[in-house]
């Protein structure tokens, strides 16, 4: 089993190094004192391709090792499609592989995946965008199929391979300037319930991510930014399930009928969710929708703290590293009061001030303040 340290983490990709924005690791460096009285260590997640590549990404490596920063890696999130519809490796995949084996030589602490998608954008541009286009016994051969796949990945990383919760649907955009409109479509993704029997099957770390869960948890039971997503005809009506269907709900709590849209059959709360995944990375983030400000579908929105919804939501990733350890990352990109999203340091400070509420939060927990436990009463 992936056993990692507790730690705080902020996400480092190829332009904090090449347009001499170190800023990140300064950042930590600077904070590590602080964090290594309560136990905790600081961490760098590494994104994107910068991995691949000699340069600056083999220096940021050198950086973290030389100053004690942990690190960790997560390539582009499309870096297994293609494996649910063939159960093989891609040669892409092959890459990211063999330069796993050298990062684990390396320091690496885990490599952090999504999985693959059995829909794909070209999916939205059809009439009823959120409609399934396989049955569930589809379904799941698309799911056993990336089994295969993910085993060869798990051995090539030493057994640091971690699967992340993804949203079970996307958001895309359609046509351009004023008439650019945001819409969700629906990607299948294993983004609720299966992802705990994929991983206990794979013997492998997991991620979780807020944000992917509950705009999942919003698009399967009809909540949020998906409250007008039409229920299929069948659902809670007698009917005839399909074996596959049963195996499909009993693997992921969904409800699969081909031609309609997937709904969810078992609600859970934010903590119960946590308690079934076992997570040992937590990407931090405190979002309970993907609709900003401005009625578009993003993701990573910052939150207010003083917002109970948003806050009971950090409290409770807190208590859960706590408890049981692993590394949180802060991971939103959304925006503060006073900064627009185009301002330069927006990013730079929401990722700041998230940090340090982080470590705040952290300590007045330790400390018993009933200000920073999780409300028992607040289901989230």
């Amino acid at each position: 089993m992936l056993i990692l340290e507790r730690q705080v983490a902020l996400p480092g990709g190829t332009r904090e190094w090449e347009r001499h924005q170190r800023w990140k690791l300064r950042f930590l460096l600077k904070h590590q004192a602080r964090l290594a009285a309560l136990g905790y260590g600081v961490c760098l997640g590494f994104r994107d391709k910068i991995l691949l590549y000699e340069g600056a990404g083999r220096e940021m490596i050198d950086f973290c090792n030389d100053h004690g920063i942990g690190w960790m890696w997560h390539p582009p999130y499309n870096t297994v499609f293609g494996i649910g519809q063939t159960g093989k490796v891609t040669n892409h995949l092959l890459r990211v592989m063999d330069a796993a084996k050298d990062l684990k030589d390396l320091g690496m602490q885990c490599l952090v995946v999504h999985q693959d998608a059995a829909q794909d954008v070209a999916a939205a541009n059809r009439p009823g965008f959120y409609h399934s286009l396989l049955s569930a016994g589809e379904y799941l051969l698309f799911l056993e199929r990336q089994l295969l796949a993910l085993s060869e990945v798990q051995e090539a990383c030493g057994g640091l391979l971690v699967l992340e919760n993804v949203h079970t649907e996307l958001y895309g955009t359609i046509g351009e300037g004023e008439a650019l409109r945001y819409f969700l479509y629906n990607a299948l993704q294993s983004g609720y319930l299966e992802l705990p029997w994929i991983a206990d099957w794979l013997k492998v770390g997991l991620a979780f991510d807020a944000d992917h869960f509950l705009g999942a948890r919003n698009f399967l039971f009809r909540q949020g930014h998906a409250l007008g997503i039409p229920l299929p005809p069948t659902f809670g009506k007698p009917y005839r399930w399909s074996e596959d269907q049963r195996e499909l709900e009993e693997r992921s709590g969904i409800l699969l009928v081909k031609g309609q849209p997937p709904a969810g059959t078992r609600y859970l709360s934010l903590q119960e969710y946590l308690t079934l995944l076992k997570p040992q990375v937590i990407h931090l983030d405190g979002a309970a929708d993907l609709m900003n400000a401005q009625g578009e579908m993003s993701g990573h929105l910052g939150f207010d703290l003083r917002k109970s919804r948003e806050r009971q939501s950090l409290l409770v990733q807190v208590a859960w590293v706590e408890t049981y350890g692993g590394i949180l990352e802060v991971e939103n990109d959304g925006r503060l009061p006073g900064y627009s999203q185009d301002h330069p340091l927006s990013d730079r400070y929401v990722k700041q001030y998230l940090f340090l509420q982080t470590v705040r939060a952290i300590e007045r927990f330790r400390s018993g303040d009933q200000r920073y436990q999780p409300d028992p009463e607040f289901a989230l």
